[in-house]
């Protein structure tokens, strides 16, 4: 898993990619990962969701499922300008602070659309 140094945040940058009909439309969103008490905590920051796993990838895992559902249930209600609820700025600060930023692509097909 690697060192966490001093900061025990990790950033990661998730690249959303959502199929409507023949049309792409990408979303960004950022994700905060810390370890607290022993369990990893992925907070989305524009969506102001969080999820706790285990393990890294769990956490990962996880939060991408969230952020996914959230998405299609946005596009499949009609509902895209009540999508984005930015996580407070403590959050953000901690996500700016970060030791490591990675960025992770990850696609997904809408159940809404399938």
């Amino acid at each position: 898993m690697g060192s966490w140094g001093v900061n025990p945040f990790l950033g990661v940058n998730l690249q959303k990619k959502y199929m409507k009909n023949t049309k792409e439309t990408s979303f960004t969103t950022t994700i905060l990962i810390k370890k607290e008490d022993g369990a990893f905590v992925a907070h989305c920051l524009e969506l102001d969701i969080v999820a706790v796993g285990e393990t890294l990838d769990q956490s990962k895992k996880d939060i991408v499922e969230l952020v996914a559902a959230q998405i299609d249930y946005a596009f499949a209600n009609d509902n895209i300008e009540n999508l984005f609820h930015p996580a407070p700025p403590e959050v953000w600060d901690q996500f700016f602070a970060c030791n490591e930023q990675t960025e992770d692509d990850y696609r997904f097909n809408p159940q809404s659309r399938s």
